[in-house]
């Protein structure tokens, strides 16, 4: 990962002076703290939508993102964030972890990410647009849906409405919106990082990059 993470340094506008790492049982300070002391319970996220989400069935190489830092629409409801938007999404500090996010912050210049809901606020339509926000990304209809209170469905279908499983993952939130841990979730998270991982679950490093400037 090291040739990766030296062009990310170097040619991603996030990368030579704007990324940090983080233990995986650190993330609070710099995602969840970071957008509570600007705010965030007064932005007009749903307390339920906000804390810290583990992406815990997704095959890429990012482990955690929060919607705490979203621009809010609520005349649509509808929440706006950028992938990898700094203190907001983390990647593994691997080979794949910093190539998603190199080619995320300047090859495509930003995935802006927006979530349409119910009137409930728990199932919610989401679309990628890519090149500045521009254009959308053609990746079937994807779809976002509260199971309990601390676990979402993020699933795929394809323009034909098949179901995509392996382009579909569970969201588990392991810091909830008063900022404390959630069992067993966030231990769950913790040993999917740990050699050799949790079984079921696709492997990420101990060690998350994120971004500090990033949109």
């Amino acid at each position: 990962g090291s040739v990766a993470a030296l062009l990310y340094c170097f040619l991603s506008p996030a990368g030579f002076c704007g990324s940090r790492t983080v233990h995986v049982t650190d993330l609070k300070g710099p995602i969840y703290d970071y957008w509570a002391e600007r705010g965030a319970a007064t932005r007009g996220v749903p307390d339920h939508l906000r804390g810290i989400f583990w992406m815990s069935g997704n095959y890429a190489q990012e482990l955690v993102f929060t919607l705490d830092g979203a621009r809010v629409n609520a005349a649509k409801r509808m929440l706006t964030i950028y992938a990898y938007q700094r203190h907001t999404w983390t990647v593994s500090t691997n080979f794949w972890g910093y190539l998603i996010m190199l080619l995320a912050t300047t090859v495509v210049c930003g995935t802006r990410v927006t979530l349409t809901f119910d009137e409930g606020w728990e199932k919610a339509d989401i679309r990628l647009y890519s090149f500045c926000g521009l254009i959308r990304v053609p990746l079937g209809i994807l779809k976002f849906e509260r199971k309990s209170d601390n676990v979402w469905k993020r699933n795929t279908f394809s323009n034909e409405g098949d179901f995509e499983a392996e382009n579909s993952y569970t969201a588990y939130r392991v810091i909830d919106h008063n900022g404390d841990q959630v069992a067993p979730y966030f231990d769950m998270m913790v040993k999917s990082t740990q050699p050799p991982g949790l079984e079921g679950y696709p492997l990420k490093t101990p060690y998350q990059v994120y971004s500090t400037i990033w949109c």
